[in-house]
């Protein structure tokens, strides 16, 4: 049982954090705050359980253990699809059909698994709650409150909140950075990822797949009984429709009509500054071939959160802080950038690799996923 998502909490008028954004980044951002006892409180725009669900994804093994760290392990596991893939079956130009393994330890194989992202949000926000944190839903940001260059709280639809430090998980909108007048350049072409569902009941056992041709990838994976989700990336960014859905699945039943989301690479020039952080895909974003947005995002969160333990309550200089913050945030992102236009070089109709490079970071080449040990993520968070 997930339990309704909160929503009714009393606006507080000073905290330690306030957190714009009830995403995975977000909610984990606050649920962290709230273990390092701060006085936290997270804002999201959005109604409880919106109509709108976002694309399917098979969710990396390396959240299993961050999950529980977060105290939802047992939650996400109940919610999730019974059938949990050991990897993914990849056929991508210039290398012959394979079945990609996430990896294995001494504890066995490793294993993804598939939530819906509406639910994973509800479990995570209730965690939240439980440990206290103010969850206030429908609720927007309008406006940063600045004291000088500094950022000092947020001017929201429901009154305004005093804070030490702001963080914005608020997503692709990138509130904090437009507000502040700093834009995530692009670092891509322009790029648009269709996605859908549709039912069909003899794949439940099949995993997921990624399969390439001329022009682009397509990934499919049975994310629920009898239902298989797909997304279609178009490297040559063809025109497409919302009744368009990929010709190996038509003989399934739609389940409604296909949806598309701008995926461009863009990211942030600075990711902390006086008063601020940036985290989840408010600080990057990247299309579904990097493979671990959510791991990303909840990772971003529980860095952002030592930062904030670090600056508060044990007096560390805030501008190292956020150097150390910014620093980490951009080595990770430079090898996700170079990491993707390896495997797009593959393709004659891709126009060329980043626009710009977000950081000086050691460059790592290959198809292979990304480097992430399961249980290789800071105890320090």
């Amino acid at each position: 049982m997930t339990g309704d998502p909160p929503g009714d909490a009393a606006l507080p008028e000073r905290v330690d954090v306030v957190v714009v954004g009830g995403g995975p980044a977000g909610a984990a951002a606050a649920i962290r705050c709230a273990g390092h006892g701060l006085r936290c409180a997270l804002i999201d725009r959005s109604e409880a359980r919106e109509s709108r669900e976002p694309p399917g994804e098979t969710l990396h093994p390396g959240l299993e253990p961050l999950f529980a760290f977060l105290g939802v392990a047992k939650a996400v596991m109940g919610a999730a699809f019974r059938e949990r893939p050991e990897g993914i079956a990849v056929s991508w130009p210039g290398t012959a059909p394979r079945f990609q393994q996430y990896g294995e330890d001494t504890r066995g194989v490793w294993r993804g698994f598939h939530v819906r992202r509406t639910v994973l949000h509800d479990i995570l926000l209730n965690r939240a709650t439980a440990l206290g944190v103010p969850v206030l839903r429908p609720c927007r940001a309008l406006a940063p409150i600045l004291h000088g260059g500094r950022v000092g709280g947020v001017r929201t639809s429901l009154g305004d909140i005093a804070a030490r430090l702001v963080f914005d998980a608020g997503g692709r909108g990138h509130w904090l950075g437009r507000a502040l007048g700093v834009r995530p350049p692009k670092i891509s072409p322009p790029l648009l990822s269709w996605y859908g569902w549709v039912k069909r009941s003899d794949d439940d056992g099949r995993p997921p797949s990624l399969t390439a041709d001329a022009t682009g990838w397509t990934w499919t994976a049975p994310v629920a009984e009898g239902v298989l989700a797909w997304v279609r990336l178009d490297l040559d960014f063809r025109h497409r429709t919302p009744d368009w859905w990929p010709n190996d699945l038509i003989d399934g039943e739609p389940i409604g009509r296909s949806r598309a989301a701008d995926v461009t690479w863009r990211t942030m020039e600075q990711h902390a500054g006086p008063g601020w952080y940036v985290i989840g895909d408010a600080g990057a974003v990247f299309d579904p071939a990097s493979s671990h947005g959510v791991l990303r995002a909840i990772m971003s969160g529980l860095a952002a959160a030592h930062h904030a333990s670090r600056i508060i309550q044990h007096s560390a200089d805030e501008t190292t802080e956020a150097t150390l913050f910014d620093r980490w945030m951009r080595s990770w992102i430079e090898r996700d950038t170079h990491r993707i236009e390896d495997l797009y070089r593959a393709f004659s109709c891709w126009r060329g690799g980043p626009c710009s490079s977000p950081c000086q970071a050691t460059r790592q080449t290959g198809p292979s996923a990304f480097p992430v040990h399961r249980n290789s993520w800071s105890a320090a968070f």
